[in-house]
């Protein structure tokens, strides 16, 4: 939850496992987007294909990111996806990179949704001990070009803070 006040904004801070957890909001915005095909459609008509992305995130996040998605795309436009991401970025006014895992699926209206997570270990900088947990659903605007709105519940701290820590949430 989130509250707005003319510039103040009120972000949701939480425990959770016995850690103090912020959670952001952000937008992001696919820049450029580039697929490869690594297997044709068969006889099931699934195609595999890998899709290079450049994305720009603005909000809770505030910087750029670069992503690789493995696709198992269907005859029908839907799929299911797997990716890795690295982003550089100003989180919480520390500024520094992370990379993260993802999954999730792609609708057949186009309507995308998926999860993420901060790889243990893989911050630097400002961002060195920063742990968290995303999900977003993104959609084709009208100029063409995707946008998604992400939700990111984070914390910082030593590498084995995360082993045992879930979060649960959901966006519209």
């Amino acid at each position: 939850m989130t509250f707005t006040w003319s510039n103040l904004i009120e972000r949701a801070t939480s425990v959770v496992d016995g850690r103090y957890t912020t959670t952001d909001w952000s937008t992001v915005d696919v820049l450029s987007f580039d697929r490869h095909i690594i297997a044709d459609a068969d006889a099931s008509g699934i195609t595999l294909v890998r899709d290079t992305l450049t994305e720009r995130f603005t909000g809770g996040i505030d910087g750029d990111g670069r992503a690789e998605h493995i696709r198992h795309l269907r005859p029908d436009g839907s799929n299911t996806f797997v990716g890795i991401e690295r982003v550089t970025a100003v989180i919480d006014g520390r500024l520094g990179s992370f990379s993260l895992t993802c999954h999730g699926t792609t609708a057949t209206d186009g309507v995308v949704h998926g999860f993420w997570r901060v790889i243990p270990g893989s911050g630097a900088n400002g961002l060195a001990t920063l742990h968290g947990v995303g999900e977003f659903i993104a959609r084709q605007q009208p100029d063409g070009h995707f946008q998604a709105k992400d939700c990111f519940t984070h914390w910082y701290g030593q590498d084995d803070d995360a082993a045992n820590c879930s979060v649960e949430f959901t966006i519209d």
